[in-house]
């Protein structure tokens, strides 16, 4: 019983309820819009809808889809087409009559921008600024025929269009065309100004003398001794638009090796080492003496003494000069009295200076123990009159090696006589011939003389005279092998390709158990082709060069070492006085 007045009770709430009418809805929203098969992009707002069309069909008979909140209902209807070259108004009315209206607007972008400009497999380089493009590419590019591709904004048109061939001689103006019609103008301008080319063509330091080398990417710049590398200026010149850094013009410490990089206008960049070294020559100053050349320099009693010797023309000077530093000299004598020799050779012998050889007509010898007072020992030498022949004080002995016959001057078909005979004299009064030939090829034309570990060697000379065929003072032969011999009468070829070149009237000595080559004539048949050029060796077979001089270049000069140094004094025409020291 208790039951069925529950069932009943149930049912009558049921049936109350069915028979009360439900509350309608109020909402009316457009919750999508699309357009199938279109490309867009769309924002829906409260009371707005923008559609941004990205591609290029018309809009004149677009079908949208249409959905809306449930129990609404949407006018003009989903899958109607419309006209959407003007907005278009929707009215979306909800379950309880309440209406929302929309208003969808369609667009087409307006973006006409130039994204990028590249040129399919060509390197450049391209700047976009603004409607500015500049594209740098190499100088070996044909510019005439060029086919860029061009991205610009989503839905805009180019033109010319991306992918044609276009010549870029002269500034090319792209027209960028937006979906809206909106136009933007961009010129583009191809230059050639990419370059791999990263070389230092020039380096130069300003205020100084200098001598360049080069070693692939090592530069070497010799500067003169007096020289303060702490602080110059350089000029340097790179490829074509090519930098460098350091920049030239800038002022730079030079004490350690510096490096330079250039770098391309491509980007490639290249490294050089730059080392500024002192020449190790110092001038010292000029003499008081007058310029000359076939003088003699040599030391004796303590003191540099500075013999005769050649002023131009016809001149001979007969003086006699010493130096207690090889800097400051006094005048001893300016009339000694081997005035009539020419030419003369001068040696240290059993302390004495001695005066002999030469091409005038005093065919004696004399000696002096002060420079000043000289005493003729012989009247006339066996050997008769020669032109620099090599003389040299060697085993207790002076030795009188080849040299030129006196009449160099006069024309003869074959030019002259020179000689390869020895003579030799323990006291200067009494001569031997040794030998009538040696084993090298006849020569003179050698100033000064080299003993080195007990042992005397010979090397460069030649021989020069007037041949009748041209009339001229000509070289006729020289040389730039090298001998030695152990008793002055045996010698040994050394070599005959030292590295440096065949010369007459060049200077040999001995200077820190080496032995030095300095200056001469070299490969001219006129004696002008002056060399400034220093070689030492420790074996006469090994020769290197003593690099970036800055004296003159010269002949017949005399060098002779001197408290440690080595001075070059004089020389075709100077009178200059150079030492090198500690090298």
């Amino acid at each position: 019983m208790k039951n069925t007045q529950i069932l009943i009770i149930s049912l009558i709430i049921i049936l109350t309820a069915c028979t009360k009418e439900r509350e309608k809805s109020s909402k009316n929203d457009i919750v999508d819009f699309y357009f199938p098969n279109r490309q867009y992009e769309i924002k829906i707002e409260t009371n707005e809808i923008i559609v941004y069309m990205q591609d290029t069909q018309p809009v004149d008979q677009m079908i949208p889809v249409i959905k809306v909140s449930q129990h609404a209902w949407v006018s003009p209807a989903s899958h109607v087409a419309r006209d959407f070259t003007k907005d278009v108004a929707y009215t979306v009315t909800a379950e309880n009559g309440n209406k929302k209206e929309y208003t969808v607007k369609v667009r087409r972008n307006s973006d006409n921008a130039l994204i990028s400009f590249s040129i399919p497999n060509q390197t450049c380089d391209v700047h976009i600024e603004g409607s500015k493009v500049t594209v740098d590419v190499y100088r070996f590019i044909d510019i005439t025929k060029l086919t860029p591709i061009v991205v610009v904004s989503q839905g805009a048109a180019v033109d010319p269009p991306s992918g044609s061939t276009v010549d870029f001689t002269e500034a090319v103006t792209y027209t960028v065309t937006a979906m809206d019609g909106s136009v933007a103008k961009y010129t583009v301008t191809v230059n050639k100004n990419l370059s791999r080319r990263n070389d230092i063509e020039k380096f130069e330091l300003i205020g100084t003398e200098q001598i360049f080398e080069r070693e692939g990417d090592d530069l070497f710049i010799y500067v003169p001794y007096e020289t303060d590398v702490t602080n110059i200026e350089t000029y340097i010149v790179v490829s074509d638009m090519a930098a460098v850094s350091p920049a030239s013009g800038t002022f730079v410490d030079f004490t350690n090796p510096q490096i330079y990089t250039v770098t391309a206008s491509d980007g490639t960049s290249k490294n050089y080492l730059v080392t500024v070294k002192r020449s190790p020559w110092r001038k010292v100053g000029n003499g008081p003496f007058s310029p000359r050349d076939e003088h003699t320099v040599l030391v004796y009693d303590g003191k540099m003494w500075l013999l005769g010797g050649w002023i131009g023309g016809e001149t001979h000077v007969t003086e006699v000069w010493n130096s207690s530093d090889g800097t400051n000299w006094n005048l001893v004598t300016d009339d000694a009295p081997w005035k009539n020799k020419k030419s003369t050779n001068f040696v240290v012998f059993k302390e004495k200076i001695y005066a002999l050889g030469g091409v005038g007509e005093d065919l004696g010898v004399y000696s002096s123990v002060d420079g000043l007072n000289w005493y003729k020992i012989i009247d006339e030498v066996p050997w008769g009159k020669r032109y620099h022949p090599y003389i040299a004080v060697f085993k207790d002995k002076i030795w009188v090696i080849g040299g030129l016959e006196i009449g160099f001057t006069q024309p003869r078909p074959y030019g002259v006589e020179v000689y390869s005979d020895v003579w030799s004299s323990d006291d200067g009064v009494s001569w031997t011939m040794e030998k009538p030939y040696l084993q090298f090829p006849a020569r003179g034309l050698v100033h000064g003389y080299a003993v080195l570990e007990d042992e005397l060697y010979i090397y460069s000379g030649g021989s020069k005279g007037t041949v009748i065929l041209s009339e001229t003072l000509e070289t006729l032969s020289e040389y730039n092998d090298v001998w030695k011999t152990s008793d002055g009468l045996n010698w040994v070829r050394i070599t005959n390709t030292p590295g440096w070149p065949p010369r007459t009237h060049s200077s040999i000595t001995v200077y820190q158990k080496k032995l030095y080559l300095l200056a001469g004539s070299i490969r001219s048949q006129a004696q002008d082709n002056l060399s400034n050029e220093v070689w030492k060796s420790t074996d006469g077979s090994n020769w290197e060069q003593v690099r970036h001089s800055f004296f003159s270049p010269r002949h017949a000069a005399s060098a002779v070492e001197f408290k440690g140094k080595l001075f070059l004094v004089a020389g075709f025409l100077l009178n200059d006085i150079w030492v090198l020291e500690n090298y």
